[in-house]
C-alpha cells in the first residue's frame, strides 16, 4: 500500500466532491429549465383548484390509496402552486438540494465504509448524480421520492458515523433512527 500524505489525500476528496458536484449541477439544470405542470401534476393541480381544503384534497384519491402523509406533503406544495408564485421556487429548490445533497452523502457514506477506494466512492456518486431518478420527464408529485432517498442516505450515513468507533456513537444510532422514519413516510 502507498502511503499518502495528508494533504494529498485532502487535495484528492476535494477534487472528487467537486467533479461530483459537477455532474450533479448539470442533472439540476436539466429539471431547472421546467417551468410547466407535467403529466403527473396535472391531475393534482386540478385537485387543488376544485377542492377548498385539505380534506377535500385527500379525498380525490390519497384516502383511498392510503396515503394520507403524501397527500398531505403535496398539498402543502400545490397549494403554493395555487394561492403564491412560489411553487417553482420551493420545487427547484427541493430539487437542487437532494440532487447534490444524496450524491455528496453517498460519497461520503462509501468513503467512511471502505477507506482505500476512493475511486469506487467518486464513481457510485458521479454515476448516481448523472442518472438520476427521473430520466423521463421530471413532475414534482415525485419529489416525495427524492426527499425520501435523501433522508435514507443520511440515515445510513449516521449509521455507518455509529458503527466506525465514532465517540458519539449511541447520539448518532439514535439519530438515525427518526430520519429512517421519515423516509419511509416519504415514499
Amino acid at each position: 500500500m502507498i502511503m499518502r500524505s495528508r494533504s494529498e489525500n485532502n487535495h484528492e476528496f476535494l477534487l472528487s466532491v467537486l467533479a461530483i458536484l459537477v455532474v450533479a449541477v448539470a442533472s439540476c439544470l436539466r429539471i431547472w429549465t421546467i417551468d410547466s405542470a407535467m403529466w403527473d401534476d396535472n391531475a393534482w393541480l386540478m385537485s387543488i383548484y376544485t377542492t377548498d381544503d385539505l380534506q377535500g384534497f385527500l379525498d380525490t384519491g390519497f384516502v383511498e390509496a392510503r396515503r394520507i402523509p403524501l397527500g398531505v406533503f403535496l398539498y402543502g406544495l400545490f397549494w403554493l402552486h395555487k394561492n403564491t408564485e412560489l411553487y417553482y421556487w420551493t420545487w427547484h429548490g427541493l430539487n437542487v438540494v437532494t440532487q447534490l445533497g444524496t450524491p455528496f452523502l453517498i460519497y461520503l457514506t462509501i468513503q467512511k465504509l471502505f477507506r482505500e477506494p476512493r475511486l469506487l466512492a467518486f464513481f457510485v456518486a458521479a454515476a448516481f448524480a448523472a442518472i438520476s431518478l427521473d430520466q423521463t420527464l421530471p413532475y414534482a408529485a415525485a419529489i416525495n421520492y427524492r426527499i425520501g432517498l435523501l433522508l435514507g442516505v443520511v440515515s445510513f450515513y449516521l449509521t455507518a458515523c455509529a458503527l466506525m468507533n465514532h465517540r458519539y456513537r449511541v447520539i448518532l444510532s439514535v439519530a438515525s433512527r427518526p430520519v429512517r422514519d421519515v423516509a419511509a413516510l416519504e415514499k
